[in-house]
């Protein structure tokens, strides 16, 4: 791993970034992923998705495409805010399985309680 800020964790798997800030929560993402991938594995290592996009079943699909020339991968996942109910809950229950090597990523605004509704499954 490489150094990033003292404030931000980079040995846990999945991280929820969100707040106001749509430019914090990109540039946190930004330290934590520096810290998994160097800019030139990102072509083969990185997928970004927006909100209904990260289904359970695409999850599933990056989780078994890691290979031997990419042993990392990161999957950013912004407007996490924008998942079903129902996919979030899979989604939380996936993270139980994340394979080594792989990173999740979710960006999303506040909810209405100050937190998205993702973060009570993750917790």
């Amino acid at each position: 791993m490489r150094p990033t800020s003292p404030t931000i964790r980079t040995d846990v798997p999945v991280s929820l970034l969100y707040g106001d800030s749509l430019e914090l929560r990109r540039r946190a993402a930004e330290s934590i992923l520096s810290a998994h991938l160097a800019p030139d594995d990102r072509e083969f290592s990185l997928v970004r998705l927006w909100g209904k996009e990260a289904t359970p079943d695409r999850l599933r699909q990056e989780f078994a495409s890691l290979s031997l020339l990419s042993p990392q991968r990161v999957v950013i996942v912004e407007a996490a805010e924008e998942l079903a109910n129902r996919d979030q809950d899979q989604i939380a229950e996936l993270v139980l399985e994340l394979p080594p090597g792989f990173e999740l990523l979710l960006l999303a605004e506040p909810g209405e309680r100050g937190r998205p509704a993702i973060s009570q499954k993750l917790l």
